[in-house]
């Protein structure tokens, strides 16, 4: 990484209301060796004078000397420095110790910012979790892990260059736990060294537009925390990158996988990762991504390829279930006694030998805990009867209905507690009128008033709580969220399946967990795919109703079923592609692929003898799958920027009476155009010529965005086979590349002021003028293309 130069922070600084920087030095060494800048205060409409000396990194004695000497003030002048220059020689100190104020870049940029910085890291110190244990992690050197954390120790290496940290666990693991975990410590360790965190409870305030932009997500946590820095508005990337330089934050993005599935297909998660790759090695920053293992599988791992993987620098790590040992030290952590101790710790070990995967995840060591709080009259666990996971929801209720004293039993409460999942999936206030509706249509004998009291006594229930003052109720944690409503679709009627389809609206991300639950929850005594093809075969055809075209394929239901069988699919242990198309296709009513809503990542599959009928393809990522010219598209319906990334003869397939969107059909082209199945023509052609210049359009319509050199060819444009020429051209004819402007706009493309005029025509007309007309005609008589 180049050293900072103090010029990046005038600029950044510019965007204060109260101070205004010269951005050109007024004296310089003849060696670069130091900078005097000029800049005023502006307060209750007076400006006050201050300059500021900032010495390079390269800086020598006789310079320090030179700078005392031509560009220094007693009391006045400012003198800022690089912190590596404390490391190499310390006259600095000495010569300048009668400035103004003698800092590093970091602790002036933040004299800035001083009182948002203190708020906010007291914000991230009451993060910190109870009953926290470090969970083993498989780090990159091949061994494993757990104390010293070995995040928190990446995260604050000392070694000057930037890295990007993923760390990959499942659902309910604890991710978010050892996240806040990590921001808590790292708040109370340091002073003047900022952990930025980034979580899915920051992106409800924020809009489309907003979610959409990484940099203005990575800023919002300021705003969601109460400590906005207002002069970063506007110029977030810049904010961002120059802080990150200086060496003031490293960044925390927990839930990676919830940020790609919010934004429903607006951004791509390989090139969200390349971005973060990059900025961490141009900023020396250390940044942090969770994800969940499956999500980073099928949408990162298969969908890269040699070439790719070389391009985007990332060290994983992956954190492994809760162990007895690991459980013990929780449960002396948590419990009080001995007896409680080592009674939980038997039980998990039970419970852990028949289902190690799922039992060792974070959330369930809470659960357990909890059950042994009160260990007396435990229902007896009879791994012929029960899932471990669904013994220990009922051992709860049953407790509870002991120490409460409830007029329900304990499968009375699960389909209760299912009941209320389901109906709030469909949008219903999760109130007491709501848990007063499920308890009467489980237990319809129970009078009111027994209801009521029946709910007061459930207020400290170990799954679910009444939030106080506000008569809301929550389950204690999301995979207890996520499993009831599982349980609910698994155990449903058909006529309870067909009303649930009709209202339920579920993002994504709840619904990938809640497909993953089902998979789970299968009846593991019996046929487990015979299990998995009826729940399907349900959810895909909730009722008798016959629904024309697509309207079927829309709803969440279909898309629940597309999860459960590619989740299925991934649990097994197939590994060759035809071997997984032919289980995948076992799932599915009659062995076919119909109405099925396709979306997110599909890898490792054999399509070639494939027929689709009548599916809805939704910004779908192909990787690593085989098709070939029986592969047939019957009536199917392609919706945005797809990518077909290391796959074979996807271009030879047959696409018959196709509807599509114009990124749909602009992908399909490209690929049958590398397949030498169509002809590229003029549609073409402004397909791709329209797909690079929207990257500069700013939401709103106001100005026009910088692009970053390596991201002008992403997206769809990436699939066009005269791409390098299509954007060689119009760095000719329609914006310019531009360097040596500060880290944040260091190599990029921007619109030459000749073509802002045609730009904004084409926005408002979608008609080409001016020099992107030029480009337009000379790239279709370059390409021989009829005009």
């Amino acid at each position: 990484m180049e050293p900072i130069d103090f010029k990046e922070i005038a600029e950044l600084l510019n965007n204060s209301n109260n101070i205004e920087f010269n951005p050109k030095p007024i004296k310089s060494d003849k060696n670069k060796s130091w900078d005097l800048y000029k800049g005023h205060y502006k307060i209750h409409g007076e400006t006050l004078a201050f300059e500021v000396l900032y010495l390079h990194a390269k800086v020598t004695v006789e310079s320090l000397n030179s700078a005392y000497q031509q560009a220094f003030t007693k009391d006045f002048t400012r003198v800022v420095y690089p912190a590596s220059l404390d490391r190499r020689i310390k006259a600095h100190k000495e010569i300048f110790k009668e400035a103004k104020n003698l800092c590093t870049t970091k602790e002036y940029l933040s004299s800035f910012i001083a009182e948002e910085l203190k708020n906010y890291s007291e914000k991230l110190k009451s993060r910190s979790p109870k009953f926290y244990i470090n969970p083993n992690i498989d780090v990159p050197i091949g061994v494993t892990r757990k104390f010293p954390n070995p995040i928190i120790g990446a995260l604050k290496d000392p070694r000057e260059s930037g890295e990007l940290i993923v760390l990959l666990a499942q659902p309910g693991q604890g991710k978010t736990f050892m996240s806040e975990y990590v921001v808590s410590k790292l708040a109370e360790s340091d002073k003047d060294f900022f952990p930025i965190y980034i979580n899915s409870e920051q992106w409800a305030t924020m809009g489309p537009a907003e979610i959409g932009s990484l940099w203005k997500t990575i800023t919002h946590s300021f705003r969601h925390m109460e400590t906005p820095i207002g002069w970063a508005t506007g110029r977030e990337d810049i904010f961002v990158q120059t802080t990150l330089r200086a060496g003031l934050f490293c960044i925390v993005f927990d839930g990676f996988d919830e940020y790609i599935l919010q934004n429903h297909g607006r951004v791509n998660a390989i090139e969200i990762i390349k971005v973060l790759s990059e900025l961490a090695t141009e900023t020396s920053a250390r940044i942090l991504v969770t994800s969940r293992s499956t999500f980073w599988e099928s949408e990162i791992d298969s969908q890269l390829d040699n070439s790719n993987k070389k391009s985007i620098a990332f060290s994983e790590y992956k954190m492994r279930a809760f162990d007895p040992n690991l459980a013990r030290s929780y449960f002396t952590n948590r419990l009080v006694n001995g007896r409680q101790v080592n009674m939980a710790s038997e039980m998990f070990s039970r419970l852990y030998s028949q289902e190690d995967e799922f039992i060792g995840r974070g959330f369930t060591l809470s659960l357990i805990a909890d059950l042994f709080s009160d260990p007396d009259d435990i229902v007896p666990y009879d791994s012929t009867k029960h899932s471990p996971f669904m013994w220990l929801m009922a051992a709860l209720c049953e407790r509870e209905q002991r120490r409460q004293d409830l007029p329900i039993n304990a499968v009375e409460q699960i389909k209760i507690l299912s009941l209320f999942a389901a109906e709030i999936a469909q949008k219903e206030e999760p109130n007491q009128i709501l848990l007063d509706f499920c308890i009467e249509t489980v237990a319809p004998k129970l009078s009111p008033d027994a209801r009521k009291n029946c709910m007061n006594n459930m207020a400290p229930h170990p799954l679910i709580n009444l939030i106080p003052d506000s008569g809301q109720w929550d389950f204690t944690q999301k995979q207890v969220n996520v499993t009831f409503l599982a349980n609910y679709l698994l155990n449903a009627t058909e006529g309870e399946v067909a009303h649930f389809s009709n209202k339920a609206d579920i993002n994504d991300d709840f619904l990938s967990d809640v497909g993953i639950a089902l998979v789970q929850l299968l009846n593991t005594f019996g046929d487990q795919e015979e299990d998995a093809e009826k729940l399907i075969s349900r959810l895909l055809n909730p009722s008798d109703i016959t629904i024309p075209e697509y309207i079927d394929s829309f709803d969440c239901l279909r898309r629940l079923a597309f999860i459960v069988a590619f989740r299925f699919v991934e649990a097994s242990d197939l590994k060759e592609k035809l071997e997984r198309t032919n289980l995948l296709l076992r799932l599915f009513p009659n062995n076919k692929l119909e109405r099925i809503p396709f979306f997110g990542a599909i890898a490792k599959y054999d399509f070639s003898k494939v027929t689709f009928t009548r599916c809805k393809f939704d910004h779908v990522r192909w990787g690593n799958c085989k098709f070939g010219p029986e592969t047939i598209f019957e009536h199917c319906n392609f919706i945005g920027t797809g990518s077909s990334n290391n796959c074979e003869n996807f271009g030879l397939a047959k696409w018959n009476n196709l509807i599509a969107d114009s990124e749909g059909q602009a992908f399909i082209d490209s690929q049958r155009i590398l397949a030498g199945t169509k002809n590229y023509d003029l549609n073409d052609l402004k397909s791709d010529i329209d797909s690079v210049l929207k990257k500069f359009f700013v939401a709103g319509g106001l100005g026009f965005k910088k692009i970053n050199v390596n991201h002008i060819a992403t997206g769809h444009i990436s699939t066009s086979y005269h791409k390098g020429q299509i954007i060689e051209c119009l760095s000719q004819h329609v914006f310019s590349l531009k360097s040596n402007a500060g880290i944040a706009e260091k190599n990029y493309y921007e619109i030459n002021n000749e073509s802002q005029e045609a730009m904004r025509f084409f926005a408002n007309n979608n008609v080409y003028t001016g020099g992107i007309k030029s480009a337009f005609k000379k790239l279709a008589s370059d390409l021989c293309l009829n005009t």
